[in-house]
C-alpha cells in the first residue's frame, strides 16, 4: 500500500490559521487596554502635579480634554493629599499628589 500524505501540511495549516489569527487579535486588544490604562495614569499624574503646583482650572481642563475629551475627572483634596481619578469608557486611572506644607 502507498502512504500518500501530500496536502496534509496545507490542511493542518488551514485548520490552525483561524486560531492563530484569533490569538493575534486578542493579544492586540490586551496591549491596547494596557496602553490606554498607562496613558490614563500618566495624565492623572500630570493633573495631580498641576493641582499641587496651583495651576488654574482652565489649564487642568485643557490637559484633561486634550487627552480624554469625553472623560470624567474627579478631584479630592484631603489633608494635603490630592487624589485625581479619570474615568472614560474602559480607562479608569488614579493618581495622588502631595501639597507642599
Amino acid at each position: 500500500m502507498l502512504n500518500d500524505e501530500r496536502g496534509s501540511v496545507t490542511a493542518e495549516f488551514a485548520v490552525t490559521l483561524p486560531s492563530l489569527i484569533l490569538l493575534f487579535f486578542f493579544g492586540l486588544e490586551i496591549l491596547s487596554g494596557i496602553t490606554a490604562h498607562q496613558r490614563g495614569e500618566a495624565v492623572a499624574q500630570v493633573i495631580a502635579r498641576s493641582i499641587t503646583r496651583g495651576e488654574s482650572q482652565k489649564t487642568i481642563d485643557q490637559i484633561m480634554r486634550g487627552n480624554f475629551p469625553h472623560g470624567k475627572l474627579s478631584v479630592s483634596d484631603h489633608d494635603g493629599v490630592v487624589t485625581v481619578e479619570i474615568n472614560e469608557n474602559e480607562v479608569k486611572a488614579r493618581a495622588k499628589g502631595f501639597r507642599p506644607q
